[in-house]
């Protein structure tokens, strides 16, 4: 795991949130977007395999649920709301890929005592 996970995992909450994560999949989402992270490696950055990997890495709805529940980002709350209400009114056994998830992750030093949003 490279930089970017480690520097995720000094944070006690991001910590808690990939620890608590429900699926084996949603942790692994979880690894790849902390590695990939803009605030870690810097904004031009970019890792096609991980987004490869993102692409096909599929998300059920009770891990996107989680992915809602713990965002850092009020406005990747709302959408993936959104989003949900629109899926789970069309689909009953679906999932999603994990890349439909980009802007969850506020930073690594997010916190939401001491830095809510």
């Amino acid at each position: 795991m490279g930089k970017g996970f480690n520097t995720f995992m000094a944070n006690p909450y991001w910590k808690r949130i990939y620890e608590e994560a429900p699926s084996a999949e949603l942790k692994e989402y979880y690894r790849i977007r902390f590695d990939i992270s803009p605030f870690v490696m810097g904004e031009k950055y970019r890792d096609r395999k991980a987004e490869a990997r993102l692409k096909e890495l599929p998300l059920t709805k009770e891990d996107i649920g989680y992915i809602r529940k713990n965002t850092g980002n009020n406005m990747a709350k709302q959408f993936y709301a959104k989003m949900m209400q629109k899926l789970t009114g069309e689909y009953e056994g679906w999932c999603l890929p994990a890349i439909a998830f980009q802007v969850e992750i506020w930073n690594p030093w997010y916190d939401p005592e001491t830095n809510p949003r």
